[in-house]
């Protein structure tokens, strides 16, 4: 039944897993600096036809995924820069695609796997609700213990309690006096008489 009611938390997003090359390009940038980020995309093109994807990202790529060989995290829909997930999203696995531009210069990907968007499975998340339920159990126990105890519970003060609208207020510093200007010396004329 609760699987059921609320089967919403167990709805696995479509997904892409892939890998990148990233060719970094200033978002202000020089004639010089774009046929140089083109040079190197052709480059990066020429050497993915005789290697693999891994050992030319770990080669070339500008980003922090080449220490992986390009491996990202699975991306879902909105996660990720929308020019790239275009892409991925329409790929095959193990395709490569051609560059594609970003405001962070250039990316060339290979799609590993795509899932589509999928409920999971009761077998697949029986103990996530089971450990659910039993936190919602205790939960509920502890607040009616809680409530209990406040209802039932003969409270005696030993100690006097003062209200704190009695308790005198600590009076407000008082504000210093101006400090006085130097008083001016009468001016002395030449010889004194």
């Amino acid at each position: 039944a609760f699987y059921e009611k609320n089967n919403r938390f167990y709805k696995e997003r479509e997904m892409v897993h892939i890998k990148q090359i990233v060719i970094r390009l200033p978002k202000k940038a020089t004639e010089e600096q774009i046929a140089e980020a083109d040079a190197k995309v052709k480059t990066v093109q020429a050497e993915l036809r005789e290697s693999p994807f891994e050992e030319v990202a770990t080669k070339h790529s500008e980003d922090l995924s080449k220490q992986q060989g390009g491996d990202m995290d699975p991306i879902t829909r909105g996660r990720y820069l929308k020019a790239v997930e275009d892409v991925a999203f329409s790929m095959k696995p193990n395709d490569i695609s051609k560059p594609i531009k970003t405001q962070v210069g250039y990316h060339i990907i290979k799609l590993v796997e795509k899932s589509g968007e999928r409920m999971k499975s009761y077998e697949e998340v029986k103990e996530q609700i089971a450990e659910t339920l039993a936190n919602r159990n205790f939960y509920s126990a502890k607040r009616k213990l809680t409530d209990d105890l406040k209802k039932n519970a003969k409270v005696e003060r030993l100690i006097a309690v003062a209200d704190p609208k009695d308790t005198p207020r600590s009076p407000k510093p008082a504000a210093k006096p101006a400090a006085k200007a130097p008083e001016a010396k009468p001016a002395t004329t030449g010889a004194a008489k």
